[in-house]
């Protein structure tokens, strides 16, 4: 069926009613704008439903985005969306703008028909002409090439590939025909409101500067003379380190030249190796130079790859929200989508590691029992059984049976059971010596994968914590309890503390979920504009550069 708008923009007068409580002193209407809208910024212009249809028959490559393009046009009516009367508007020089700086978002391929919008905007940029036989085809290519770049730039890869890659944080939903309605009306948002994770922007900036410098920076590898220099060692190399730290805009250009290791050099040195997950004792060592070392082309993948991930997430979490990021070893707690307070974590080991996912906290567990996994029955408990029969009472552990029934150890014979047919559950009691530490924190997932305490304290020291079987150990869980009931009137910090020590297993329901989000970022940005980089501990990074980089990527 045919659909074409009739009719031709009315010019409405907006009459200013006077209210019906006078001023007493005086008749006039203050603060009236009686000025008219310019006859020319009125939209007058509609595009007929088979012209839609044509421009999808010539450029075919679209196609994919007919559907969409015709909602958006029946929803307005069939009215232009990117023409005013005097020819292309605001929005539309704002989003070829877009078009034309598509590489500058990290990602590697483009957008087909780019170089034909940037020739037909030449047309138009170049004549008097407002609309005339080109303008319905750039019309639907700007709509269908805006849902392209939204769907890609802000989008993402389509999620069926991301879950090929263990990601498994619920990915937003952007409403894209709303979208542009709201960006049409306001067509300053083309340039400063992105709908991307808060991180996109930062590192986007970060891609900038880092590929400006790719050909200007010399890189040549940075070749030692000694084990370790320290604040008082001299060498010519000293001065290599300063002018890379220079570019890496950890030092000021005022101290690039020196061979001397002052204190100058070793603040720049501990920033360096802060912001690179390193113990900053402002040592170079072999780890610190290694680093430095990392080529440019490398630092621009892994930011061109977390850029990526940015893309999945929600754009702006709300309220109360944990965010655990696995590469970094770090727990953050935010309020009112505010940082709150950060700690260390200990996270799965590359054998057993902590799945990418997001979920909702529910219970607090004070003085829990751990439950054994199955997993863990198998291939640790089950051969230390064997070998020493009083394993199970050493390490505070029971064997349950049917009905929840304790049953001696003693009475079991082991070297007849393995993980296949082992009958029994094995839990470990409440207590210090607990696995789990004095409280745990559920949030139920199909992953079995929660928070809790450990006493295993000395682990949350070391540079790279990757320890556990996948659930996540926290180094400040009283603090975390705390927060998580601070607004139940029943539960204060010494009824809390008394809980945990109570040997008695206790669940709390909390009276608010709390959102929990459990990325894999190896390249952030923090609150004071540094970029940071981890290692990829899982191979994630590798495995989404193949995928972004290839040719079939896409």
């Amino acid at each position: 069926m045919k659909f074409v708008a009739a009719g031709t923009a009315v010019i409405l007068c907006i009459l200013l009613l006077p209210s019906c409580k006078m001023n007493s002193h005086t008749n006039e209407v203050a603060g009236a704008d009686m000025q008219l809208v310019e006859p020319d910024s009125i939209n007058s212009n509609y595009i007929d439903s088979d012209e839609v249809h044509r421009f999808f028959t010539e450029f075919s490559l679209l196609k994919n985005q007919e559907e969409r393009v015709l909602k958006f046009y029946a929803k307005r009516n069939f009215q232009y969306a990117w023409f005013d009367n005097r020819g292309l508007n605001e929005p539309a020089r704002n989003f070829i703008n877009m078009i034309r700086n598509y590489g500058e978002e990290g990602v590697s391929d483009t957008l087909v028909y780019d170089t034909l919008v940037t020739e037909w905007y030449t047309h138009y940029a170049g004549s008097s002409a407002s609309l005339d036989s080109l303008s319905s085809n750039m019309e639907v290519m700007l709509t269908a090439q805006f849902f392209q770049y939204a769907e890609r730039i802000w989008g993402g890869l389509p999620e069926e590939k991301t879950k090929d890659l263990d990601w498994y944080i619920k990915r937003k939903r952007l409403p894209y025909i709303a979208l542009l309605d709201s960006m049409l009306q306001r067509p300053e948002f083309f340039t400063s409101r992105t709908p991307v994770f808060r991180q996109y922007d930062s590192l986007k900036k970060w891609l900038q500067y880092y590929r400006s410098i790719e050909s200007a920076a010399p890189w040549q590898t940075i070749i030692p003379d000694k084990k370790k220099y320290e604040p008082g060692d001299s060498s010519p190399v000293i001065a290599q380190i300063r002018k890379r730290l220079f570019w890496l805009k950890d030092i000021s250009p005022n101290d690039t030249s020196s061979n001397h290791y002052d204190a100058s050099l070793e603040s720049a040195v501990k920033i360096f190796q802060s912001t690179h997950g390193l113990a900053a004792d402002g040592h170079i060592g072999q780890q610190t130079i290694d680093l430095l070392n990392k080529p440019l082309q490398k630092r621009i993948e892994q930011i061109v790859v977390n850029m990526e991930r940015c893309r999945w997430v929600p754009a702006q979490p709300t309220g109360d929200y944990i965010v655990v990021n696995i590469p970094e070893f770090v727990l953050r707690v935010y309020s009112a989508d505010t940082l709150s307070w950060q700690c260390n974590v200990v996270v799965g080991k590359s054998s057993t590691q902590t799945v990418i996912f997001n979920g909702d906290l529910k219970y607090v567990v004070f003085a829990p029992y751990w439950n054994v996994p199955s997993s863990i029955i198998a291939n640790e408990i089950l051969p230390a059984c064997k070998r020493n029969p009083g394993y199970i009472n050493s390490h505070n552990m029971e064997v349950v049976g049917a009905g929840g029934k304790a049953i001696s150890p003693s009475s079991i014979n082991w070297s007849s059971y393995s993980g296949g047919n082992f009958p029994y559950t094995i839990r470990q009691k409440p207590g210090e010596r607990n696995s789990l530490g004095l409280v745990k924190f559920l949030f139920p997932n199909e992953y079995s994968i929660y928070f809790h305490d450990t006493p295993s304290k000395s682990l949350f020291a070391e540079e790279k914590r990757s320890f556990s079987h996948g659930c996540i150990r926290v180094s400040e869980p009283l603090r975390l309890a705390e927060f998580l009931l601070r607004n139940d009137s029943t539960w204060t910090p010494e009824k809390i503390k008394a809980a945990m020590n109570g040997g008695k297993e206790t669940y709390v329901t909390l009276n608010k979920t709390v959102p929990v989000f459990i990325g894999y970022l190896t390249c952030f940005v923090t609150p004071d504009g540094r970029l940071n980089f981890r290692d990829d501990i899982y191979g994630h990074d590798k495995r989404l550069a193949v995928m972004m980089f290839s040719d079939s990527a896409l």
